[in-house]
């Protein structure tokens, strides 16, 4: 690249690399250089939509991409870029399972569904479910059965908030259990994400606790610095604090 500054090709090579390194803000300052030089320059355009899905500026990734649908709308490259924007705004469904035995062989499987929908250029309102369940009556006082509503939102690129509220499908013990979960991104730059949490309702405690209507609100905080394709590393530290008194 350093030989052949002005070859635009090369330039786009190496944006595309930044890229795929998961480093979109890096490459957005090397496809708008190629814009500024040559406008007309497609395939550093097309690249654009990537990278500023990558940053979650939706917004300006729709726009770039009907530009460009305007303009070569029977270019397959263009056309894989609007649908990349279509995606975007479309409803998500999940769902996993999860088997544990991890609570002194007490075996419980947890079940989760997820949906979501954007609901605007910068945010997204989801709703889950949460099942979990055990084969030994005497825990069954300690199984789960949640639902959740919440809403991730982006105030720019780099910093997102999650807010949710959860409760209980049913009455346990003659009450609803109401649960809040608040979230923190912080992402200054391609490489370093900080994630602060807490949880007024944890939901991750030990089977044998939940049976014995031990509840637990929970503070976590997490450093992770993304090296690109080769390497990537994440360290997190939590707080739990148990009704019985006990602190984790």
């Amino acid at each position: 690249v350093n030989r052949a500054g002005a070859n635009l090709g090369a330039r786009h090579g190496e944006a595309t690399a930044y890229l795929w390194q998961g480093w979109p803000g890096e490459a957005l300052l090397r496809l708008d250089a190629i814009r500024t030089r040559d406008e007309h320059f497609v395939p550093a355009r097309i690249g654009r939509v990537g990278a500023l899905l990558g940053l979650e500026r939706n917004r300006e990734a729709r726009a770039e991409a009907e530009h460009l649908a305007a303009h070569y709308p029977d270019n397959k490259h263009v056309q894989n870029a609007v649908r990349a924007t279509e995606i975007r705004y479309q409803r998500e469904l999940g769902a996993s399972l999860y088997v544990s035995d991890s609570d002194r062989g007490t075996r419980e499987w947890l079940f989760r569904a997820d949906v979501s929908d954007q609901v605007g250029d910068d945010t997204r309102l989801y709703g889950r479910w949460t099942r979990s369940g055990t084969r030994e009556e005497q825990y069954k006082a300690g199984e789960l059965n949640r639902v959740g509503l919440g809403v991730h939102h982006y105030f720019n690129p780099r910093v997102r908030i999650t807010q949710e509220l959860s409760t209980d499908v049913k009455e346990t013990g003659g009450e609803r259990h109401l649960g809040s979960f608040t979230a923190l991104m912080l992402r200054p730059d391609d490489y370093w994400r900080f994630d602060l949490s807490y949880n007024s309702y944890a939901e991750d405690i030990p089977l044998r606790a939940r049976a014995q209507n031990v509840e637990a609100d929970q503070a976590a905080l997490g450093v992770s610095y993304n090296g690109g394709q080769t390497w990537q590393w994440r360290a997190g530290v939590s707080y739990t604090d148990f009704s019985d008194t006990n602190e984790r």
